[in-house]
């Protein structure tokens, strides 16, 4: 997958994105909405992935500033890539058109999970107060 030219796309597009924030943040809802909408396919990993879009968007707003670039351009690769509706497997392809879109999304988990976990506990401790 790291080796198509949609991921290479996205991994690059992510570059240019992290630069602007207010995109990050409309990216993010673009991305929220497509989830939503196809909440079958990304029922596994709705928890995480509304983290990680509550991660973006609270970095496009100014509110969390403690996450790498590298994250960043994980997380904003990863919604560039479910927003591509040609990338490896297209998505007018019933089911499996969205499947490699939850894979990417998987990968991109598994690599920064320890930042979603900062993340979470910096919601939780911001809820408290």
């Amino acid at each position: 997958m790291e080796d198509s030219s949609s991921y290479k796309r996205a991994a690059q597009g992510a570059t240019n994105w992290v630069n602007k924030p207010k995109g990050v943040n409309r990216l993010a809802a673009l991305a929220q909405k497509k989830i939503r909408s196809n909440d079958r396919v990304f029922k596994t990993l709705r928890k995480d992935l509304d983290l990680m879009l509550r991660l973006s968007k609270a970095w496009a707003t100014g509110k969390y500033k403690d996450v790498s670039i590298a994250s960043l351009l994980i997380v904003v690769g990863a919604i560039l890539y479910l927003l591509d509706p040609l990338d490896v497997i297209p998505d007018f392809v019933p089911i499996l058109g969205l499947t490699d879109d939850a894979t990417v999304f998987g990968l991109a988990i598994n690599r920064i999970k320890t930042e979603l976990n900062k993340f979470e506990d910096w919601e939780n401790e911001i809820t408290i107060k």
